[in-house]
């Protein structure tokens, strides 16, 4: 007698056919028509598969959101993973490709690092205001972009508002194809820094080409 339980077993029926199964359950005395294989066991509850994160150069983490614009990352454009981002992740491009995107960070935005790791470029299109723009955010870094200024009036980067412990780092600015006196670097309007232990870092950035 075997007592109450799951069990793996096979059955084989007098015509010889087998029957496997691992969900059977002995509620009485066994037939001698089972065979049980294995020792008892819990039966397992099925697992859910998980989607798999994209394999990339890069080691990945759990706070890190990868952007390619060939397909290999979690997103194609950085905006798409501002949007997924939570306070405390990486945002990190992993190409050198062109990125013809304008990215404002509110502060909802706050406390999230966004870094190319192969140096892409942010190329922004005709008519908008900045390539990266901050307004009231804190704990924000921005490291490895190189910044081209395409349009008139614009600014590489533009912080307004109350701002805190944003750091800038290895970002390269250049405004080459610009014609107009106004453009500028780095733009800071009306700004002020409510927490002074968290000051506003600028380290091996550099502006080429750029009037102010």
């Amino acid at each position: 007698d075997l007592p109450k339980g799951a069990y793996n077993v096979r059955a084989v029926l007098p015509d010889g056919t087998e029957i496997k199964s691992s969900t059977i359950t002995i509620t009485s005395k066994t037939e001698t028509l089972f065979e049980v294989l294995r020792e008892r066991r819990p039966v397992d509850r099925p697992q859910v598969a998980r989607r798999q994160r994209p394999t990339t150069t890069v080691d990945d983490a759990p706070n890190v959101l990868t952007v390619s614009q060939d397909g290999s990352a979690e997103f194609e454009s950085i905006t798409a993973a501002m949007t997924a981002a939570q306070p405390g992740q990486t945002i990190r491009v992993l190409d050198d490709g062109i990125y013809r995107e304008s990215l404002e960070f509110f502060s909802k935005e706050s406390n999230i690092t966004l870094e190319a790791v192969s140096h892409a470029t942010l190329g922004a299109t005709e008519g908008v205001l900045f390539a990266i723009g901050f307004r009231n955010v804190v704990d924000v870094s921005i490291r490895g972009f190189r910044i081209e200024l395409g349009a008139r009036y614009m600014s590489g980067i533009q912080m307004q508002g109350d701002c805190a412990g944003i750091t800038l780092d290895s970002l390269v600015v250049t405004g080459k194809q610009l014609a107009s006196p106004l453009a500028s670097g780095i733009n800071l309007v009306w700004i002020s820094n409510p927490d002074p232990s968290r000051p506003i870092i600028v380290q091996r950035c550099s502006v080429e080409d750029v009037p102010a």
